[in-house]
């Protein structure tokens, strides 16, 4: 009898001990939980983005809704219709556009040029994204954007460069660089009188927007030679080269075409197919990058929204717009500072 009480209290003792460890054990995973663990994810996370995230912001709902944004960009996939950049349930809610009352002044008295199409050429008034622009970030925006016209050269590159006189993105860069006169290239458009008080050599962004005319020319989205102008992601590759090698204190940031509900079924490419292939180059070549295309609206029926005729953008549209913008460009800002 007296044995088995020894081995029923032995049985006890273990049973005690490991519901005392299994304790520990818990306690020890909640600790992690609020601490290392949290601490763990963001380590990772940074080591995981390190090659491809250019701005770094705090953990703020703000930030929080940016870095969104950028996973999006970085990790979106293009979807069976071809005609959308996809994104999670819990993505979607976060790339809404950002309502934002205050902007730090960070971009007081920055030089940003644009050079795009019509969703910037649209309303050069109080309500046009470059005057909403300058007024929530206290920048000088110079406008040189002419609505119609595409990143990619849409006809035949003449044979001398001299006489170029084709809008398209690297019309424009050859007018930035002196190659040709912004007259023979511009001719009489607003965005003429605006290139002309530019100092390029003071400018500390280059917005470059384009993509909605690309689609419409229906202009391959992949060139045949790896600097094709012919090609969307060739012209971009060539103008930001040449852009850098002539002004390399430029920061360079591309801007995503927004939606266009035209013409979609009836296309080889859709237009989520340029915003796919401008994501790529900017990370190829290692430029900023606003997302325009889902800060506009988390699905295309949200995008329409803020549309007027199916392609451009609405008076709230262009608010939308400019804060976008407005923040893309205040956290790489930050981010620059920060490295300084």
């Amino acid at each position: 009898m007296k044995k088995i009480n020894v081995y029923f209290i032995g049985e006890c003792i273990i049973i005690v001990l490991l519901l005392a460890v299994i304790g520990l054990l818990i306690s020890d995973r909640g600790t992690m939980s609020d601490g290392r663990i949290a601490q763990a994810q963001e380590t990772a996370a940074q080591e995981q983005g390190a090659e491809n995230y250019e701005v770094v912001v705090e953990n703020d709902d703000k930030a929080l809704g940016l870095r969104k944004i950028t996973e999006v960009i970085l990790g979106g996939a293009t979807s069976e219709a071809g005609n959308d950049i996809v994104a999670s349930e819990e993505e979607q809610e976060l790339v809404m556009a950002p309502e934002i009352e205050e902007y730090s002044s960070v971009l007081d008295g920055k030089k940003i040029v644009v050079f795009g199409d019509s969703i910037w050429n649209d309303s050069r008034g109080e309500d046009g994204v470059s005057e909403q622009l300058m007024a929530m970030t206290g920048s000088t925006v110079y406008n040189c954007a002419i609505g119609g016209t595409s990143a990619a050269l849409v006809g035949n590159n003449p044979d001398d460069i001299r006489e170029w006189d084709n809008q398209s993105f690297n019309g424009m860069v050859y007018v930035a660089n002196n190659v040709v006169s912004a007259r023979q290239v511009m001719g009489d458009t607003e965005a003429y009188e605006v290139i002309e008080q530019v100092d390029f050599n003071a400018v500390d962004y280059i917005l470059v927007s384009y993509g909605l005319n690309d689609f419409f020319s229906e202009v391959p989205v992949y060139p045949e030679a790896y600097y094709d102008i012919n090609s969307y992601v060739g012209a971009l590759r060539n103008g930001i080269l040449h852009l850098r090698e002539h002004y390399p204190q430029a920061q360079i940031v591309l801007v995503t075409p927004t939606y266009s509900q035209l013409f979609e079924s009836e296309r080889e490419y859709r237009i989520g197919d340029y915003v796919e292939a401008m994501r790529g180059v900017s990370v190829e070549m290692n430029t900023g990058l606003a997302d325009m295309f889902h800060v506009m609206g988390e699905d295309a029926d949200s995008r329409i929204e803020h549309l007027d005729d199916g392609v451009h953008l609405s008076a709230e549209g262009r608010t939308i717009y400019a804060q976008g913008i407005a923040w893309y460009l205040t956290e790489i800002e930050n981010a620059k500072q920060q490295t300084q």
